[in-house]
């Protein structure tokens, strides 16, 4: 099975995609190293105890708590996470698991989306609940809790089977850098009540990713003008390092690093330099490094200029430092003139098991007399495409326009563009109405819209709703019988009025009939076009007789066509019961009735009538309205133009192999890509699959099958 790289799509339009170079050149980083969550899945650990994950019992005196990684119902991989309670008698109790995240992970200024899934059973004193703390983990603010989201009771959404939780939008308080992540199960104290959770599958991850390094157009102050949020500042006897206002390539600031030994002479370094939180960093991808640079003089006798970045294993019980890449930039690329030019150091590659990363940029005199130079740095931004695997499908993504529209099955859609509103141009071929609702353009224009040609349908039957009459007679309607119907106004499916009919035999018990009939075409409808389709429909709804009922009533309708003069009748089809509604409006349909050649007309009858019963024994009644007689003539309407939207939005496209089936799944979490947006099956040529961008992030892949 092949599979692309994942990536991501959001509202921003920010994406990452393994081997793909995208016409704006921008890419997210690293998505899995974005999760702070670690052992995410729960795959990884020691018999029942996880890895990364403090396991809480707290049971009551009666009361039982457990908590352990188990190999049974995993939502993904092999492994959950399985939190039980049992009530006592005098107590409940608590089973909790936590995680918190590492120093420098909650940034000021950022959000951050909690997801996880979970599936259990509970009793009446059940509670499940998730909470996230915000701490100052490194004590620089004195340490401890500086903010929660509280307790979030989530026990409506446990079921049976695994759910997806969501908690976006986090924002972490004043004075924190790290996160705490508890998930509870919890019973009150309630004998033998027990709650039964599995956990799999969580993900804490910054949204949008957090850019690495912060600050990097070093457009934030910290303790003062002079001093880079985020970075950390060396100088030494001839050299200073400063955030500076003066020049910069971008926004309102630069780093910049200077040494001046016309006095004693030195050899201190000046340098900036700032390290990743841990778990920031994914030892799977590749990276660039890409900066603005320039320098005061082309002089350079003395003195190096470079940039360096490290990588580290800063997790608990790390080995620290475990590779380097040192570049002197003199004549690096572009090289160092006095006009910004752009660097990248690209393919750089983690060692493995290396989760940090250090990016410093230095400038490093000699004790040589008489040196005097400036150094600048902005807009510094470690970027990455993504983990690669061995076998992988090349998908391209594009950005663009999705216009989407409503489509009625049958009609013709041409959507167009146009640059003036007033001048339009078609996009594509016409589009039948169906599956096809939405169309994706690379190019963007000014203006869109759809224009949609309709299936030409009639309506034969005249005055349908009774709407038009005087009295009690309805308009191009033949009131027969010897008891006629009626028009009745005091109750319609639509609009004003019905027609009533209504057949009541005397002690005499002569029968009765009451009819409504309609000669179409000499009431106004079209000629019966040879070769179509027609349907009858009518709506009925009994009459209330009270105790009245009638067991030799009986209700009938019919289609005939007219011959020529002398009209002679063909049945379309016999006398068919019906029955109306008791209590409510119910549809009466005879379909896919065709005019024999020659047909010059149409004929409908519907009556109710008795049998020679006497009094009670006969008698009924129905209300009829909205009488259509439908056909579908050949061909299409002029085009008007329909409601359409318009929405930022991505392409996927992927040349596949005859016969071979593709998924296109989707992701909130990338924990697990449980989402199949669409399937293919290869023909050898290019696939496509195109969405508008939401608000919420979204991650793809394309397998093959």
């Amino acid at each position: 099975m092949k599979m692309n790289p994942y990536f991501k799509v959001g509202a921003s339009g920010s994406k990452t995609l393994t081997t793909l170079v995208l016409a704006s050149g921008v890419f997210a980083l690293p998505l899995m190293g974005q999760n702070l969550a670690l052992n995410p899945g729960i795959e990884n650990g020691t018999g029942s105890d996880a890895d990364n994950w403090i396991e809480i019992s707290a049971p009551g005196p009666t009361a039982m708590a457990a908590v352990q990684r188990v190999a049974t119902d995993a939502n993904s991989g092999t492994y959950s996470m399985y939190l039980e309670s049992v009530g006592g008698t005098d107590a409940g109790a608590n089973a909790e698991m936590q995680q918190a995240t590492s120093a420098g992970t909650a940034v000021a200024g950022a959000t951050y989306d909690l997801s996880f899934f979970v599936k259990g059973s509970g009793g009446v004193s059940t509670v499940v609940e998730y909470e996230v703390q915000w701490l100052d983990s490194d004590g620089s603010d004195g340490g401890g809790v500086k903010g929660s989201t509280g307790a979030i009771d989530i026990t409506t959404s446990v079921t049976a089977a695994y759910t997806q939780i969501t908690a976006p939008g986090l924002t972490p308080a004043a004075d924190s850098d790290a996160a705490l992540i508890a998930i509870r199960a919890k019973v009150g104290a309630v004998t033998t009540d027990t709650t039964a959770v599995y956990v799999d599958d969580v993900a804490f991850q910054p949204n949008p990713a957090l850019a690495l390094p912060f600050n990097g157009g070093f457009e934030l102050d910290d303790t003062s003008a002079a001093d880079a949020a985020q970075w950390n500042e060396v100088s030494g006897a001839t050299t200073t390092t400063t955030r500076s206002t003066i020049d910069p390539a971008s926004g309102t600031a630069s780093a910049y690093m200077t040494v001046d030994n016309t006095g004693t002479p030195a050899a201190d370094p000046a340098f900036i330099d700032q390290t990743s939180p841990t778990y920031l960093v994914d030892d799977s991808a590749t990276y660039d490094l890409t900066f603005e640079s320039k320098v005061d003089s082309t002089d350079f006798t003395g003195i190096d200029i470079f940039a360096q970045v490290q990588w580290l294993d800063n997790s608990p019980g790390g080995v620290g430092f475990l590779g380097q890449t040192l570049q002197s930039l003199i004549a690096f690329g572009p090289g160092l003139t006095t006009n910004y030019q752009t660097f990248t150091l690209s393919g750089l590659t983690p060692p493995a098991g290396a989760n940090t990363v250090t990016i410093r940029f230095q400038l490093s005199p000699g004790p040589v007399q008489d040196i005097v130079n400036g150094f600048y740095v902005d807009d510094v931004s470690l970027t990455s495409q993504g983990s690669v695997t061995p076998d992988q499908l090349t998908v391209c993504i594009e950005q663009g326009t999705v216009l989407s529209w409503t489509p009625t099955a049958g009609n013709l859609y041409q959507p167009q563009e146009s640059s003036d509103g007033t001048n339009w141009v078609d996009i594509g071929s016409q589009i039948m109405g169906g599956a096809v609702s939405s169309l994706f353009e690379a190019e963007a224009a000014e203006f869109y819209r759809v224009q949609e040609q309709s299936t030409v349908i009639f309506n034969d039957a005249q005055n349908g709703g009774f709407e038009d009459g005087v009295a009690a007679d309805a308009d191009s309607w033949g009131e027969v019988g010897s008891q006629q119907p009626e028009r009745f106004d005091g109750d319609a499916r639509t609009g004003t009025y019905s027609m009533r009919i209504l057949s009541q035999n005397d002690l005499l018990g002569s029968p009765n009939t009451s009819e409504v009939q309609q000669n179409v075409s000499a009431a106004g409808g079209l000629v019966p076009l040879d070769g179509s389709s027609y349907d009858l429909s009518f709506w009925a709804k009994k009459v209330d007789l009270g105790a009245i009922s009638g067991v030799s009533y009986v209700q009938r309708y019919k289609l005939s066509w007219l011959m020529p003069d002398p009209q002679l009748p063909i049945d379309a089809f016999p006398f068919t019961d019906f029955q109306g509604g008791d209590g409510e409006w119910v549809k009466i349909t005879a379909t896919d009735l065709v005019p024999p050649t020659g047909t010059e007309g149409a004929f409908i009858q519907i009556f109710g009538n008795t049998g020679a019963v006497a009094d009670v024994e006969a008698a009924g009644g129905v209300l009829i309205d909205d009488v259509e007689l439908i056909v579908t003539e050949p061909g299409f309407s002029e085009p008007t133009t329909v409601a359409s939207s318009t929405a930022a939005g991505v392409q996927l496209s992927w040349e596949t192999s005859n016969g071979t089936s593709y998924d296109v799944t989707s992701s909130a979490d990338l924990t697990s890509f449980p989402t199949t947006e669409a399937s293919v099956m290869g023909d050898g040529s290019t696939a496509t699959y195109h969405e508008a961008i939401v608000d919420a992030a979204k991650f793809f892949q394309v397998v093959e099958n």
